[in-house]
């Protein structure tokens, strides 16, 4: 009925398009858009054509079918009696054997015809009938062999004569059965599209039950149910749906059916592990937001891919349309993006998102050139920074173990990683302002910019890993990316060096002589605190150690700093030296 309503409507917009192109037959507008209705009403007749003769085959195939399963019934009751008599323990054994393998058989094929009776609207339906029935003619065959090799050693006539009868009759009915079985295949290929779309259907029904309940409370694991495995299941998973549905781009572009089928019955089975992975990951989720938030997103997957299913079976049906290829890839990019906000709905990776999305805000800060202002000397920025370098460099490293671990953990692990990334930035910006060099300020400004460039880098390596830890090179990346914040930092911090190597401006209020009196103070640190890290490092006594390394810390950059303004100070009072 829908098909006939198409076509209804198709017509009625190929007449009007025909009319207007009569009366402006010079009007390319209106030619292209007469062409268009053409190609509407020809897919409409050819989809209607062809449905009709599906359901016909299928009709025959029913038939065959329902035939079939009673001489098989006739010839298993036929081999009981004849068996009675066999002289043959070796041909008796195996007929009885092949009767045991078609009274398990039987009911699978019942089950088909029947089905497909009472659904006559059901690709589904259709299919299994259409299944049941190939899996059916080998093993019938192969009864109808072992009757014949047992009917020379049946001594009772009458069984004997009987059991051949029941083998002719078997013998044409699997006849018929292989030959509409093979025209109902041929003609039938969409069925695994239709097929697949009828799965969607229900997959989409089984979310909508999930979402409410979770809503209400109801949803809860299932026993061995975690949210680390269903996390991880459910971020390998998206990615064997995005090579399902490759594959079926490729198949339709290139008019495969056979191939489409096969790829249209992989997406499905693909998003059916999709749907319990998704459900998984909301029964074991504390927060209701994630709940909603991960059916939602896998209810939109199901949506787009119905929406890319749709599509292709429009496409092979009318493959002559020279815009199936660009609608294909339209849907298939909405495709992509849903199953990118599926994975990132689960737990931990919205935390790494919000993470990579405060580093491109605080980033922006970079391309101003107002820098942050302090009354603070240029030892104690110093000291900041390093000590931002230190908790940067840690909160990488953190990053790389969380991505292994839980979600709650990667989830803190990136607000960690985005508080230490914001101090260090803010600390550079101030360092590059207390310096009057345009240079070093753009240098600064650049090593700034690298970590911010490596740093999502990081993030997004994380996330990769921690969606699906068992994907190839992953882990190398994520190593890769933790070592390449490491350089950056320290490259940066050797960057910095260059505004205590040439003193041309003051670093510090200091005169020369108080330089001269801090130059021994922080020396005298030096040496205690070098003392103090062997000592307390043969002790295991770890709270001193670091606090050793802390003020070794300061000494030296205490020290730098004095010698750097007493180094000016003496250039300045030269009368060659220059402003």
């Amino acid at each position: 009925m829908n098909v006939q309503i198409q076509m209804y409507r198709c017509e009625n917009r190929s007449n009007l398009k025909g009319k207007g192109c009569a009366s402006s037959p010079n009007d390319s507008e209106q030619q292209k858009r007469l062409r268009g209705a053409a190609e509407d009403l020809r897919a409409a007749t050819n989809i209607a054509a062809s449905n009709a003769l599906k359901k016909k085959l299928i009709r025959r195939l029913e038939n065959a079918a329902r035939r079939t399963a009673s001489a098989t019934t006739q010839l298993i009751n036929a081999s009981k009696n004849a068996n009675k008599s066999n002289t043959n323990k070796t041909s008796e054994h195996q007929l009885t054997q092949q009767c045991q393998i078609m009274n398990e058989q039987l009911p699978l094929l019942i089950q088909g015809f029947r089905g497909s009776e009472t659904n006559q609207d059901s690709a589904t339906a259709q299919l299994q009938l259409i299944n049941a029935s190939k899996e059916f003619i080998q093993p019938a065959s192969q009864l109808v062999s072992a009757a014949n090799a047992a009917a020379p050693t049946v001594g009772d006539q009458a069984a004997s004569m009987n059991m051949n009868q029941a083998v002719k009759t078997m013998t044409t009915a699997l006849a018929e059965l292989r030959t509409a079985s093979g025209k109902a295949e041929e003609m039938c290929i969409s069925l695994e599209v239709d097929a697949a779309l009828d799965q969607l259907t229900e997959l989409d029904r089984e979310l909508e039950e999930y979402r409410r309940a979770a809503d209400s409370g109801n949803l809860v694991p299932l026993p061995g149910e975690t949210v680390e495995a269903s996390a991880m299941k459910l971020g390998s998973t998206s990615k064997n749906v995005g090579s399902a549905m490759a594959q079926l781009l490729t198949a339709a572009s290139q008019g495969n059916e056979n191939y489409v089928g096969v790829a249209a019955r992989d997406t499905a089975n693909a998003l059916r592990v999709l749907t319990e992975a998704t459900r998984g990951v909301a029964s074991t989720s504390e927060d209701i937001e994630v709940r909603r938030q991960v059916i939602d997103s896998a209810r939109d997957v199901i949506d787009k891919s119905t929406h890319l299913l749709e599509e292709t079976k429009r496409a092979m049906n009318d493959p002559e349309n020279p815009e199936n290829q660009a609608r294909l890839n339209q849907v298939a990019k909405a495709v992509s993006s849903a199953l990118n906000n599926c994975v990132n709905a689960l737990p931990g990776q919205r935390d790494v998102d919000n993470a990579i999305r405060q580093i491109t805000d605080s980033s922006q800060e970079l391309a101003s050139t107002k820098y942050p202002s302090t009354d603070r000397t240029f030892q104690e920025i110093q000291i900041e920074i390093n000590n931002a370098a230190v908790n940067l460099n840690q909160a990488a490293s953190d990053i790389v173990t969380a991505s292994r671990g839980t979600p709650k953990q990667l989830a803190e692990s990136s607000r960690e990683y985005s508080s230490s990334y914001s101090e260090f930035i803010k600390s550079g910006l101030t360092m590059a302002g207390l310096s009057k060099d345009g240079d070093t300020q753009n240098q600064i400004v650049g090593g700034l910019k690298n970590v911010s460039m490596v740093s999502s880098k990081l993030l997004l390596a994380a996330k990769s890993v921690s969606a699906d830890p068992n994907a190839p090179n992953t882990k190398n990346l994520l190593s890769q990316a933790a070592r390449a914040v490491t350089e950056s930092i320290n490259q940066l911090i050797n960057m910095m060096k260059s505004m205590l190597e040439s003193a041309n401006e003051p670093v510090t209020d200091l005169s020369y002589f108080e330089c001269l009196d801090s130059v021994m103070e922080k020396s005298k640190l030096l040496g205690d605190s070098m003392t103090g890290i062997t000592n307390h490092a043969k002790k295991g006594d770890l709270e001193n150690f670091c606090d050793s390394v802390g003020n070794f810390s300061t000494s030296v950059c205490g020290l730098t700093e004095a010698a750097s303004q007493a180094a000016y100070l003496v250039g300045i009072a030269d009368g060659a030296s220059e402003p």
